[in-house]
């Protein structure tokens, strides 16, 4: 059996392997401290204040993914975060569930938590969209008008079928090509299958 020296911890003063500073728990903790470190040294607090609210938005320098909207990402503990929701979660504190982070400054890569983040339900952000002119129906009213247009033109020009009896029970039913209703219809098919009439 191989015998394991124990060394002391530097982060607790608990045991660890004698081959590491600190135990798992410490080296953890050290390494998402060392993360959140990098994660504000990107962050570019330079910029111009935004016109309606007054401070700068604090502009995340890191990766951006451009495919999802343009808001910034980041790894810690093994975890991606967008950098928004990782900036008001160290700032403001655990995000409730069901809420999202919404921006007052409609700037993706903004962090800045203090004056122009948010939390919000997805009927809230859809509201926010909507005051602000950013539904894609508000951008470009031209592609989604002419949709609507042929869209009511197509249902304008479909004649439109008046209920007429049917010619077997009487009820009234939109016609379909023998005249008879859908119950007297299934009838005379099960009839021809049954006994060929």
């Amino acid at each position: 059996m191989p015998v394991t020296r124990k060394g002391v911890c530097l982060g607790c003063g608990g045991t660890c392997d004698h081959r590491a500073a600190r135990c798992f728990k410490c080296e953890t903790k050290a390494r998402e401290a060392a993360a959140i470190e990098h994660f504000w040294a990107s962050m570019d607090k330079s910029g111009p204040p935004h016109p309606k609210l007054g401070t700068p938005c604090w502009v995340f320098t890191g990766p951006v993914n451009k495919r999802r909207g343009g808001y910034g990402t980041i790894k810690i503990a093994g975890k991606r975060w967008r950098a928004h929701r990782l900036a008001w979660a160290i700032g403001q504190g655990q995000i409730p569930d069901g809420l999202d982070v919404l921006h007052h400054c409609d700037n993706p890569p903004c962090c800045n938590y203090e004056t122009h983040l948010f939390t919000g339900t997805d009927l809230d952000n859809s509201r926010d969209a909507a005051a602000k002119g950013r539904l894609n129906a508000q951008k470009h009213p031209e592609r989604y008008a002419g949709a609507l247009a042929r869209a009511q033109a197509a249902r304008l020009a479909k004649p439109r079928v008046q209920p007429m009896p049917c010619s077997r029970c009487g009820r009234l039913y939109k016609p379909l090509r023998r005249g008879l209703c859908h119950n007297c219809n299934e009838k005379k098919r099960y009839r021809e299958r049954t006994h060929g009439l």
